[in-house]
């Protein structure tokens, strides 16, 4: 529970009129009209100037009244709880106790804040004091039921709720809670009789129909749980509704009707309304993200409007916040844009518009976006850590400062900053994908799906997110569910790779190999210079019988006009995949020249360079290509012997999802050699498995591996693999020296096995 329970309308008129006999006896009515219209505003949503009129208020309440005094407090608790102030709600209401400490209504307000604060047990502390004074307080029962559940009481929970129901049926919020309790424990017959009931009794209340329709979407029902939704929207014709109905669309791929409905919110419910503008930055469409917050910006602020039109601006994200999402919006763009310098350009120029109206905060966070996106870590780091300086609570600013150590490379403080944020904000979602975005990358399917899943719950439509589940579900095996998830990102943009490398990435896991091809193709044909579509591509073909004469061949289609360095770079990884490196130094020279952006074939170049001991060269070809510093980095610290360093720099290669493998498997040969985190090491040598099959060195990793973890039949098994596919290159430019090394770690896999003759075997030859 994330809320107070609201007091009901008759309550605060009978607290209005108690408050006001006070100032009434001693003959002033001026602050009768100041809590009058302090009560009016809180009813209207404008709570900051409704805490202002109850403190004028307040002011003038003589010491002699605790219970008037107590009573303001709640109110002002109330307001403060609603600005989203919980510390501000919660010294207000010490406060109203303090002055009536046998004030049943402000134990149950602190209650209700203690259970949304996440501590269920001093709420029911409070319910259980007021029960002791009145056994049959609905409000109590109420809160000592949601208690129980909270703190994992679902039985005790279940005979309070139904307790309350029987003394007072037209408590929804309770038939909801108790519906839920049912169908957790599977009885969703029982569920759905509470939840229609419910609908039944009150006809005017869309929680019940809502209810009911996420039980018939979580079960696969698509029709009834639509269906239900619409019923809900024609119960209430409120906002909340037909945002839920337009969040159900999105999840069934229905972007248009999404779109078209949280337009018509936009246009009916307030202008200065983000639904739509947020909802296209979800999608990934930076554009239209952009001219749809342009627009909220430019609508003028509120004057002379009803008051129901002022509540709904209320509700409106804030100005600032706005303009926020604004400048990371015209940020976003960048990626995919070929003059990135422009969308830096135009964010700098907004932010030098707006900046007069942010915290210092939030300009500090917005600085330090900028700075990354610009490619400027030095400031963006200086900016970072002001902003959590400034407001160490922000889950934004920790957020922003974790991006920044991670465009950084400093994986580990990216994670402590991300989960910080998290602690001070456990729903704030872009902490929540980014974590599980780097627990994906670092192996961690299980937990990257625990963080994950609350996101697009939460926001249907978010295309990283989708991307992101859907990649889990393929690692987890479950096709189906991840191509459903896939084709859902792939409705949100349609211009993107990344929906298309998951779909063939399922192809591929269930071996159809010609549907990976075709989706592969089609990632490549969007985004030329994906390293993972690339890869994957070059994967497919090693499925297939390659010959020399046949990357030749494709070496001059490539080459002919219109030349294309995709298809070079795949000739040239190809090559060097079969043991052919100098053709595939050729070839990806080729692909460079091409496209001198071309940073995957920079890098596929500066591995087949370090293969062979050119260390140098290897060092040359990637000083150009950002996103192979990492590895870049990884290699001259380990030729400089400082292992730390080393390790570091691979990890946060693989943490950037480096392609070609070298990194995954260079940390891991560190970590088994170094006897030292050998199940990460182990999922390392795996990953680099999959990236690289045809490597022997690869293999002579995951062997080496193994015989640290003391697996040694494993071991024996995957060694005789590397010696045997390293023999089978020996005429293409295989090190020798290579071999005998794949030969002396399979015959220590043969002697710790107790196979002491295959191991003096092997040496003689």
């Amino acid at each position: 529970m994330r809320e107070f329970y609201r007091i009901r309308r008759i309550r605060q008129f009978v607290a209005v009129c108690c408050l006001s006999s006070v100032f009434l006896v001693g003959g002033c009515t001026s602050p009768v009209q100041k809590l009058t219209r302090a009560q009016h505003l809180q009813q209207e949503g404008r709570y900051t100037e409704a805490v202002r009129e109850y403190s004028r208020v307040l002011a003038r309440v003589p010491e002699s009244q605790p219970q008037a005094i107590s009573l303001i407090g709640m109110h002002i608790a109330e307001c403060q709880w609603a600005l989203g102030e919980p510390k501000g709600a919660l010294i207000s209401l010490q406060n109203a106790l303090a002055a009536d400490p046998e004030s049943s209504l402000a134990r149950l307000r602190m209650g209700e804040l203690m259970l949304a604060a996440g501590a269920p047990q001093t709420a029911a502390d409070h319910a259980k004091w007021v029960l002791a004074r009145d056994p049959s307080s609905p409000d109590a029962l109420t809160l000592l039921g949601a208690a129980y559940a909270a703190g994992g009481g679902v039985a005790q929970a279940q005979t309070v709720f139904e307790q309350v129901l029987k003394n007072d049926p037209g408590r929804v919020n309770v038939s909801l809670a108790l519906a839920q309790i049912h169908a957790a424990g599977g009885d969703e017959l029982k569920a759905r009789h509470i939840l229609h009931a419910a609908a039944a009794a009150h006809s005017d209340n869309p929680a019940p129909w809502l209810a009911l329709a996420r039980m018939e979407e979580e079960r696969g029902n698509s029709a009834a749980a639509e269906e239900n939704y619409r019923k809900a929207v024609g119960a209430g014709d409120d906002r909340e509704s037909k945002l839920r109905l337009a969040q159900f669309l999105a999840r069934a791929s229905r972007i248009s009707e999404a779109e078209q409905m949280l337009a018509h919110l936009d246009q009916n419910y307030s202008p200065v309304s983000t639904l739509r503008a947020d909802f296209e930055l979800l999608l990934g469409r930076a554009v239209e993200a952009v001219r749809e917050y342009n627009r909220t910006l430019q609508h003028p602020p509120s004057s002379d409007r009803s008051p129901a039109e002022t509540a709904r601006e209320q509700s409106a994200p804030t100005r600032p916040l706005v303009i926020a999402r604004l400048i990371e919006a015209e940020l976003s763009k960048a990626p995919r844009e070929v003059k990135r310098t422009e969308s830096v350009a135009s964010a700098r120029a907004l932010f030098a518009r707006y900046n007069g109206e942010l915290d210092a905060a939030t300009s500090e966070s917005l600085q330090a976006e900028i700075a990354v996106v610009s490619g400027d870590l030095a400031q963006a780091q200086v900016h970072a850590a002001r902003a959590v300086e400034l407001a160490p609570e922000s889950a934004p600013a920790n957020f922003v400062a974790g991006l920044v150590h991670h465009a950084a490379r400093d994986v580990p403080e990216a994670n402590r900053l991300w989960q910080t944020a998290l602690e001070k904000d456990p729903d704030y979602l872009p902490a929540r994908q980014a974590v599980a975005a780097r627990a994906l990358a670092a192996g961690d399917v299980a937990g990257a799906e625990a963080y994950i899943v609350p996101v697009v719950r939460q926001e249907p439509a978010n295309f990283q997110a989708l991307c992101i589940y859907a990649a889990i579900l393929e690692r987890k095996q479950q096709f189906e569910a991840a191509r459903l998830i896939a084709r859902r990102a792939m409705a949100a943009d349609t211009t993107a790779a990344e929906p298309h490398i998951i779909l063939g990435d399922i192809a591929m896991g269930q071996n159809r190999v010609a549907v990976a091809f075709i989706e592969y193709q089609q990632a490549i044909l969007l985004e030329p210079n994906s390293a993972e579509a690339i890869a994957r591509l070059s994967r497919v073909y090693r499925k297939g019988r390659i010959t020399r004469p046949m990357l030749r061949r494709m070496e001059r289609v490539a080459a002919s006009a219109p030349a294309s360095p995709s298809l070079m770079e795949i000739v040239g990884r190809l090559y060097a995949d079969h043991g052919w490196h100098n053709d595939a130094e050729r070839a990806l020279r080729q692909a460079t020249e091409l496209d001198s952006s071309r940073s995957t074939a920079a890098a596929a170049l500066a591995l087949t360079y370090a293969s062979r001991g050119k260390q140098r060269a290897a060092a040359e070809s990637l000083s150009s290509s950002a996103e192979s510093a990492d590895l870049l980095a990884g290699l001259r610290a380990a030729e400089r012997k400082d292992a730390a360093s080393a390790m570091g720099s691979y990890e946060a290669a693989v943490e950037r999802g480096e392609s070609s493998g070298a990194a995954a498997n260079n940390l891991a040969w560190m970590y088994a050699q170094n006897g030292i985190k050998l199940d990460r090491a182990l999922e390392l040598a795996q990953l680099a498995r999959r990236l690289a099959p045809r490597d022997p060195a690869v293999l002579d990793t995951m062997g080496f591996v193994q015989l640290k973890r003391r697996e040694y039949s494993q071991a024996v098994e995957t060694l005789k693999q590397a010696v045997e596919l390293a023999a089978s290159n020996a005429g293409k430019h295989a090190a020798p020296d290579l071999v005998q090394q794949f030969k002396l770690h399979l015959a220590e896999a043969y002697l710790r096995s107790g196979q002491p003759q295959a191991a003096a075997a092997l040496k003689k030859q």
